[in-house]
């Protein structure tokens, strides 16, 4: 992985440490959200069909294995191409319930031996938002799936009925896959990226601001530092840490890159006041001497 380090100019997003994941990092999100291998039951699927009061699917259950996921970046959103290994369920039961008994739709229950679903491909836009100071991702448009599906049943009264299976087991794979992705996308980079207490430093370091475009997924990181524990040494009354925080520009970053970090002046400046009330920077007066000592054999 390459990462440029990058300082103040002009970008999208403000913060005290912006961060921009450029589109050839992409490949690691992917790599992440592949780990994903849904398997989907429930114990009844149904509801009102054509001239049926209900058809629905007992048992029904999926296994959805994925093969790859490619995640493209572009203006306000990402877009996100899965494709499956071959999608498998079986040991269903088909019904169907109906109160009148004059018209063409009679009852009936049948075994669904297998369904599978090979070449699968489900295609999906994500927008990005901060919530909370976490990342919160949402469909931009209903997926798009398409794959052949194979449908083994010992009995159905028309092609109504079968139509319905395959337009359930079309929508279940879709539905499902696409709850599971923005999730696991908001697991990857954190609910926030560390918030708690180290060596004494209560620090929170949170997303504030998110654009996306076809340059990356550009985040601005707040960080919250304070001393909270026993200075090493008398310190006088702190001044609170200031400086510039602009936005940073991360056009000048390598091609080949895969991650941008900037640095804003008042992020440097709060870590080193923090720093300075814990008593890091004291120097006792026989470290003068030694100083002193240090400089006149230079």
């Amino acid at each position: 992985m390459f990462l440029a380090l990058v300082f103040p100019s002009l970008a999208s997003v403000t913060g005290d440490l912006q961060f921009r994941m450029l589109p050839a990092a992409g490949r690691f999100v992917a790599d992440y959200a592949e780990t994903l291998d849904p398997v989907f039951y429930e114990p009844d699927l149904g509801q009102e069909y054509d001239c049926w009061d209900r058809v629905g699917v007992q048992d029904f259950n999926l296994t959805i294995p994925i093969n790859t996921v490619t995640i493209d970046m572009e203006q306000d959103r990402l877009l996100v191409d899965v494709t499956f290994g071959q999608i498998f369920g079986g040991n269903m039961t088909l019904y169907a319930l109906d109160a009148e008994y004059t018209d063409s739709c009679p009852e009936f229950s049948s075994t669904i031996n297998y369904v599978t679903l090979a070449n699968g491909h489900l295609m999906m836009e994500l927008t990005a938002r901060e919530q909370d100071g976490k990342i919160i991702f949402d469909l931009a448009s209903d997926p798009v799936i398409e794959g052949d599906l194979t449908t083994d049943i010992d009995y159905f009264p028309d092609d109504l009925v079968l139509y319905f299976v395959e337009d359930l087991i079309f929508e279940e794979v879709q539905s499902e896959v696409a709850a599971e992705v923005g999730p696991v996308l908001t697991d990857f980079f954190g609910s926030s990226l560390y918030d708690g207490e180290i060596e004494g430093y209560e620090m929170n370091l949170a997303v504030g601001d998110i654009a996306l475009s076809t340059a990356g997924l550009d985040l601005g990181l707040n960080l919250e530092m304070n001393f909270v524990g026993t200075p090493t040494c008398e310190i006088p009354d702190a001044v609170e840490a200031s400086g510039r925080s602009p936005e940073l520009d991360f056009g000048n970053a390598p091609e080949i890159a895969d991650l941008g970090l900037g640095l804003t002046e008042e992020m440097l400046n709060t870590v080193v006041t923090e720093a300075w009330k814990s008593g890091a920077f004291c120097i006792e007066p026989d470290g003068f001497t030694e100083l002193n000592e240090d400089i006149g054999k230079i």
